[in-house]
C-alpha cells in the first residue's frame, strides 16, 4: 500500500563549510594551495594545524545567518533531493527525503577522515541540520535565520535541527519571555 523508501541526508553543514573553505581560500584568495590541503586532509591536519586553523576561521560557517555559505547548504539539500526525486528503488518505488541524522551522525563522523571545514577525522559531524557544534557563534536567531533557507518543504520525511541555549539565556520570567518568542519565531519560518 504504502511503495516508497526513506532517505536521510547526512551533513548538510560540513558540506556546506567545507564548499565554502574551498571557494574562498583554495579557489578564491588562494590562501591554500590544493596539493597542501589535500596533504593536510590526508595527515589528519597532523602537521598543519595552521592550515586546520585557516579553514576553520577563514571562511563563514553555516548556522550564522550568513548567505554565503547558507545558499551553499541550500544547494547541496536541493540537488541531494533532485537526484532522490529522479531515483527509485529496486522495487520502483519513490524516496522521500528525511533532512535529520538521528544519531548516525556520530558514526558516520567516526568513519569518516578530515574534511575541508577543519573537522578531524573521526569526529562526529554536525546533527542533522544543525551547525557543526560550536560554530553557529551568532546566537539562535541566526541559527534559525540559517535554517529557513533550507528546502524544508521538499523534504517529505521530516527535516530536524538541535539549538543548544545557554541556560541564562532562558533563565527567570525575562528568559520565559525570550525562550517563547524563539519558538514562535521558530514555528513560523
Amino acid at each position: 500500500v504504502y511503495a516508497y523508501h526513506s532517505v536521510c541526508l547526512l551533513g548538510t553543514a560540513n558540506t556546506a563549510d567545507s564548499l565554502c573553505a574551498l571557494r574562498r581560500l583554495v579557489f578564491g584568495e588562494k590562501q591554500i594551495a590544493p596539493e597542501t590541503l589535500l596533504a593536510a586532509l590526508k595527515a589528519d591536519f597532523r602537521g598543519y594545524e595552521s592550515v586546520r586553523q585557516r579553514l576553520l576561521h577563514g571562511a563563514p560557517k553555516y548556522g550564522n545567518d550568513d548567505d554565503e555559505v547558507d545558499q551553499l547548504a541550500k544547494a547541496v539539500d536541493d540537488h541531494f533531493i533532485d537526484l532522490m526525486d529522479r531515483a527509485r528503488s529496486p522495487q520502483g518505488a519513490h524516496f522521500v527525503v528525511h533532512l535529520f541524522s538521528f544519531l548516525a551522525n556520530l558514526g558516520f563522523g567516526r568513519g569518516l577522515g578530515a574534511t575541508p571545514d577543519g573537522r578531524r577525522g573521526g569526529e562526529p559531524i554536525a546533527y542533522s541540520l544543525s551547525a557543526q557544534q560550536g560554530r553557529d557563534e551568532s546566537g539562535a536567531t541566526a541559527m534559525l535565520r540559517s535554517l529557513a533557507k533550507l528546502p524544508h518543504r521538499r523534504a517529505a520525511g521530516a527535516s530536524a535541527a538541535i539549538l543548544d541555549l545557554d541556560p541564562r539565556c532562558v533563565a527567570g520570567p525575562e528568559g520565559s519571555e525570550r525562550l517563547m518568542r524563539l519558538l514562535q519565531a521558530a514555528v513560523h519560518i
